[in-house]
Order: C-alpha cells, then sequence, then structure tokens
C-alpha cells in the first residue's frame, strides 16, 4: 500500500519538522520517501544566478539565509527570487498545474 502525505502551509510553519517526524516515527520496514515540490526550483534559480555551481548545490544550503536581501539577487531574498520565477517564468510558460504534475511525476518514480 502506497500512503501520500502532502504538507503545504506558509513559510517558517514547519513543514520540513514535520516530515522529519513522519520519516523518524515510520516503521522499519516501511518505505518512505521525502519529495520537496521546491528542489528543482531552487537549483533552477541558483544555476541562474550561480551558474554551474549553483546547480552543484544543495538547495537546502541557502534555507538559512533565504529570507534575506542578497546583493547577487540585486536586492531580492532567494525566497522572493524562488516566488518570482515560479510566478513570472515557470507558470506562465507551462501552466498552473506544473508544480503539481511534477510533485506527481517524482511521487511515482519514488
Amino acid at each position: 500500500m502506497t500512503l501520500y502525505v502532502l504538507l503545504n502551509g506558509p513559510p517558517r510553519s514547519g513543514k520540513s519538522s514535520i516530515a522529519d517526524a513522519i520519516l523518524n516515527a515510520r516503521s522499519l520496514d516501511a518505505s518512505v520517501a521525502v519529495i520537496g515540490m521546491s528542489f528543482h526550483l531552487k537549483r533552477f534559480v541558483h544555476g541562474i544566478y550561480l551558474s554551474a555551481e549553483g546547480f552543484r548545490l544543495d538547495p537546502d544550503h541557502f534555507d538559512a539565509v533565504k529570507g534575506e536581501p542578497q546583493e547577487v539577487l540585486g536586492g531580492m531574498s532567494w525566497r522572493q527570487a524562488y516566488i518570482h520565477y515560479s510566478e513570472r517564468v515557470i507558470k506562465p510558460l507551462h501552466g498552473k498545474e506544473w508544480f503539481g504534475t511534477q510533485l506527481l511525476r517524482a511521487a511515482r518514480r519514488a
């Protein structure tokens, strides 16, 4: 049996902490995968601003400073840059359901 749990909430609401708690509480014989919806978006944005180096970095590398203005982003924070590319680039080009479709594809591969 496959069980999917989607965690959605505002920034800093504890989604990652809840996912970690689920992973830690699972039985040893259960197969569990955590799929972050923003993983590819973050890699994309980091790659634009940091060239090839950005694609090699773990997107979580920026979590500690994602709300702080960044010189490389012209004063935007990483969070603002993620939202900008999500809303102004990816959704207009690929549709509002693109992220959900990618999440479903990743879940089916897991």
